[in-house]
């Protein structure tokens, strides 16, 4: 869905349709705070299917495979599957791990995107996100800059896209304080935001007991953005999604932002 001129100026518009009052109701993904984004709340699975498939389908609408990239992996085979194909969830390396392969002339990892092998999802986290993002840290260093948006306001030749990366649920049989895939995903929320990661998590809720619930808990991150969907189509006629703020940490929401 293309969006209005001024919701173009977004970093990474994400539309979730229009509201019950004919405006559409548009956050920006790339707002460091909108990251991790968490859709729950008391929508049914296919609701949050289908606000997943929105995100990407707008983002492909109003931004290029060079500005944005996503990847998605999960435990749910049949949910993935269900997820368009679009320019920007394809399955192909990141630049600069490709860059890097095919300066020293390896061979290419193998992509599955999206992907509902665990193995592969944690090979996929651990040797291809973390080291793109490790190779972007060193890029801006290099270059003299902090983050992404800095990095590209001078590297105009250059640009790196951001990376959208979608967690609909995760291999329960993971040990996450000890995995190497918990090790990676803590490092990437650690330091990604700057490399131009952003998070989207699909769970029943912030405190809830699914394994997307589990990983958010053990990674100990000090708020999200949480998106409460309505029950029903019914709902979201009449009530405009709300963005919360929430603090996981203490689990106490803070500020809340109804849509536009």
């Amino acid at each position: 869905m293309k969006l209005k001129n001024d919701e173009t100026n977004m970093l990474l518009p994400f539309s979730l349709g229009r509201l019950g009052n004919g405006m559409e109701h548009v956050i920006d993904l790339g707002e460091r705070r909108n990251s991790p984004l968490l859709i729950a709340g008391a929508a049914s699975e296919d609701a949050k299917l289908q606000c997943l498939k929105g995100l990407l389908s707008s983002l492909a609408a109003n931004r290029s495979a060079d500005e944005a990239m996503a990847y998605a992996f999960g435990d749910d085979a049949g949910r993935l599957r269900q997820l368009p194909s679009l320019p920007l969830v394809q399955p192909v390396c990141p630049p600069l791990v490709r860059r890097q392969a095919e300066e020293q002339g390896r061979r290419l990892p193998r992509i599955e995107n999206p992907c509902t092998d665990g193995e592969l999802a944690c090979r996929m986290i651990g040797t291809m996100l973390r080291l793109e993002m490790e190779l972007r840290l060193q890029l801006f260093a290099a270059a003299g800059t902090r983050d992404l948006e800095r990095y590209n306001a001078k590297a105009t030749d250059r640009p790196l896209p951001y990376v959208v990366v979608c967690v609909d649920g995760v291999d329960e049989s993971l040990d996450f304080p000890e995995s190497e895939f918990f090790s990676c995903m803590e490092r990437l929320f650690a330091f990604g935001a700057a490399a131009g990661f952003r998070f989207v998590f699909v769970s029943r809720d912030v405190g809830g007991t699914d394994s997307t619930a589990a990983l958010i808990a053990a990674l100990k991150l000090r708020s999200c953005a949480v998106l409460d969907l309505p029950p029903d189509t019914a709902s979201a006629a009449r009530t405009a999604p709300k963005i919360t703020y929430f603090n996981v940490r203490d689990k106490e929401k803070g500020t809340t932002e109804n849509g536009q």
